[in-house]
């Protein structure tokens, strides 16, 4: 008897969620040891805590303090809202937990996972494909990594997963429209931009066009402004609220984010080409990934081609991998960019598979094959995920864009993953699904517990300079626990220990300390930036007389004469500055002394005599 289609429907369904569920559950569950080891064993990383348990704990000071309505409208300008609001309504307690960011982000990808599987299932018509998709998607390198993985706390994976969950949405609108696709798609953006209020630009760049696209296809289909003023409404309504938390913020983010104060932006075209792809994308998605991705994208460029087309891209696979081990030699030889290392062995990869895959097409019995398959159909969704991709990356070249951390090119990483397994769609090739799902599933899972058993051994290993790293942390969170109750300190040294030493203060010992109550930074840009127009005296003079009314203790370089080799000299004069001023100050009072970073400083720590109804603090 044939089945009702509704019926297969929410039979195919239940199955995407049932699985997207577990796999869920299981990234969860590993993520969480992998930081439960490395909380154990690593020194806490100053710039992952500042993103996530830092405003976390911060969040849940200020609870206590004010209550929860007055926090709320305190942290409005934050720029990673979601995470603090959604833990801080449903479950405050958990703020001080170091792993309550999984609570968060987990969900998100059970979402993501859904829609991505369904997206996927819309276009080839196959259940067991699209679960390939999701495990593609799960076999990602740092998935599972402790400073980068979706456990780490970052907002960006929040942001990343509810921003491609609305590009997911148009997709499939673009498939076939629905209003309600409309809605999810402005829910979904509303709710990246709060994780992460920057991707109001990513959403921008990624979704305008493709809301667009959706516009002109509905109106030549429909013949009538109707369609248009719907869809218009519904997103204005559900973005509103959004957009007027957000609206004070954007003059500081492009302050933030201008050429003049972001050294990593307006960099040369193939300086930031080597970094966006060499240094961040591959390292995080992994040479399986990427061996399997290459894989998929020319199997599916190759369906349906004559024997004439097959020979043509076959010369043209030989001749680019020629190009690619030509690059891999060169770049190493004349170390043209910056870590060749890193694109000699990625050229290196590309060239062999591409000399394989040119040998594997002078095979007749894989081109008759390939020539026998049905050519798939174009669809206006391929130009969708097309421009996902293109028009991200076009973004950051443009704006010259580099860095040291994947935030930003995470963003790509699902429409590589949609661009390999469906570029176009063809819900013709059940036979073709078929043989590829049960290869590719064995392929991901192993990689899959593969990456999760070397993310552990990698937050396993510590270095002696890690080592002695981390035995500061603890020595300074000691003395600050000690510290009378609610008091506030900062350290003007070459490292920010405020974020990882008044965490470690609440995790170890319950007893929470304020830092950053004055300003201190380690780099000349960001002084220019706050202070601008000061002189180096004047600046001085300032932090000086903020430190005296804002803070309880401070941390300053016990030797000022010496120093620091980690440490930029404009920022060095300003805390020698500061160690002078409170060693022979007379209202500071010397309480302990710390074995300091790198090994060979030493720091010492004075208390602040000054009685708070005296002093006059204005930052």
């Amino acid at each position: 008897m044939m089945r009702h289609p509704s019926r297969l429907l929410n039979k195919q369904f239940i199955s995407l969620l049932s699985v997207a569920f577990l796999l869920s559950i299981l990234v969860g569950t590993a993520s969480f040891y992998v930081m439960r080891v490395y909380r154990l064993v690593q020194p806490i990383w100053v710039e992952q805590a500042a993103y996530s348990q830092m405003p976390m704990v911060e969040f849940a000071y200020q609870i206590q303090n004010v209550g929860i309505s007055s926090a709320l409208l305190q942290n409005l300008g934050q720029r990673h809202l979601l995470q603090l609001f959604l833990l801080g309504i449903f479950a405050p307690s958990l703020l001080s937990w170091f792993y309550a960011p999984l609570l968060v982000v987990i969900p998100f990808l059970f979402t993501f996972l859904v829609i991505f599987g369904w997206t996927v299932y819309k276009r080839t018509g196959h259940i067991g494909y699209s679960i390939c998709g999701i495990l593609m998607f799960l076999s990602i390198a740092e998935l599972t990594r402790h400073n980068w993985g979706i456990g780490s706390g970052f907002a960006d994976w929040q942001s990343m997963l509810l921003l491609s969950s609305a590009a997911l949405c148009l997709i499939n609108a673009l498939i076939a429209f629905e209003l309600s696709w409309i809605r999810a798609f402005a829910v979904f953006v509303s709710f990246s931009v709060l994780a992460r209020t920057t991707a109001v630009f990513y959403a921008v760049v990624i979704c305008a066009p493709m809301l667009l696209l959706i516009l002109i296809h509905q109106f030549k289909k429909e013949r009538s402004w109707g369609i248009i003023l719907k869809v218009f409404v519904n997103i204005v309504i559900i973005l509103a609220p959004v957009a007027i938390v957000i609206f004070p913020q954007l003059e500081g983010m492009f302050l933030y984010y201008s050429p003049s104060h972001a050294s990593q932006l307006s960099q040369p075209f193939l300086v930031s080409f080597n970094n966006i792809l060499f240094r961040l994308l591959f390292p995080f998605l992994g040479t399986s990934f990427i061996l399997v991705f290459v894989f998929l994208f020319l199997l599916h460029m190759l369906i349906g081609k004559s024997n004439r087309e097959i020979i043509n891209w076959r010369n043209g696979l030989f001749l680019l991998g020629l190009g690619f081990f030509f690059m891999s030699f060169t770049v190493m030889a004349f170390d043209i960019w910056e870590s060749p290392e890193n694109s000699s062995y990625y050229f290196l990869l590309l060239g062999v598979e591409l000399f394989i895959g040119a040998l594997v097409l002078n095979n007749s019995k894989v081109t008759r094959w390939l020539s026998a398959q049905s050519m798939p159909v174009w669809s206006v969704s391929d130009l969708a995920i097309g421009w996902w991709f293109a028009g991200f990356l076009g973004f950051l070249l443009m704006n010259g864009y580099t860095s040291n951390v994947p935030k930003e090119v995470m963003y790509i990483v699902p429409t590589l993953v949609l661009g390999a397994m469906t570029p176009f769609i063809n819900v013709n090739k059940d036979s073709l699904y078929k043989s590829l799902s049960v290869g590719l599933v064995f392929i991901f899972l192993v990689v899959f517990f593969w990456n999760i058993h070397v993310n552990i051994k990698y937050a396993n290993k510590i270095t002696p300079e890690q080592v002695a790293f981390r035995n500061v942390e603890y020595e300074m969170a000691t003395v600050v626990s000690s510290l009378p109750p609610e008091a506030t300190w900062q350290s003007f040294v070459s490292v920010d220990w405020g974020i990882p030493v008044s965490l470690l203060s609440q995790y170890e010992s319950g007893e929470y300390h304020r830092s950053g109550v004055v300003d201190f930074y380690n780099k000349k840009d960001y002084w220019d930036t706050w202070y601008p127009g000061l002189s180096l005296d004047e600046l001085q003079s300032e932090i000086y007389n903020q430190a005296s009314n804002c803070a309880d203790a401070v941390v300053v370089l016990r030797d000022p004469e010496i120093m620091p080799t980690d440490m930029e000299e404009y920022s060095y004069k300003i805390a020698a500055y500061m160690a002078i001023q409170v060693q022979n100050g007379e209202n500071w009072k010397f309480l302990s002394k710390i074995n300091g970073w790198p090994v060979g400083t030493r720091y010492a720590v004075y208390l602040n005599e000054i009685h708070n109804t005296d002093r006059n603090c204005q930052k």
